[in-house]
């Protein structure tokens, strides 16, 4: 693992940095990842950042190294107040920075983050055809809740989408 990686809450002038890495993820067309039709524009990142930042059940999470974006984690809690103990959050890495840690790093720090604002469950979808991410989960005590099958189209077939948690 590379102890170079800085993971911070993400700040307005961050976006263009942002937006640089959405380009270069979205440009992999990973069969990992639901796919975007574009890049949000620099003042779309700024807003989008903004929007999180002004609530206390949200975060943007960077992870940094020489300077460089290579990796990020959106967490939203649920709005429902019967749920509101709970949220969801999305993860990515840079490829050159996938298997470095990079992830390691971000799930510590949302780990960190999530029981001081009050929330004692985290929620991920993962599709079923990313197993280094499912082994990483796991390893951080995630257990797979549920399975929508054939949820996904991926190139020609389809896969499933695997709901899992974490009690904190």
């Amino acid at each position: 693992m590379t102890t170079d990686i800085r993971v911070r809450t993400a700040v307005e002038q961050d976006a263009p940095r942002l937006t640089q890495y959405l380009s270069e993820l979205f440009a992999e067309r990973l069969p990992v990842l639901f796919r975007r039709d574009r890049v949000p524009t620099v003042e779309e990142e700024r807003a989008f950042i903004r929007s999180l930042a002004a609530s206390s059940r949200s975060v943007l999470l960077v992870a940094e190294a020489n300077g460089k974006v290579v990796g990020m984690l959106d967490f939203h809690g649920h709005p429902e107040p019967q749920r509101a103990h709970a949220g969801e959050f999305g993860m990515s890495s840079a490829r050159d920075w996938r298997g470095r840690g990079v992830g390691t790093r971000l799930l510590e720090h949302l780990l960190e983050w999530a029981p001081n604002r009050g929330f004692h469950r985290i929620e991920l979808r993962v599709f079923s055809n990313n197993p280094g991410a499912i082994r990483l989960y796991e390893r951080f005590g995630f257990v797979v809740e549920g399975r929508q099958v054939n949820a996904v189209k991926v190139d020609d077939g389809y896969v499933d989408t695997l709901y899992m948690a974490k009690f904190l």
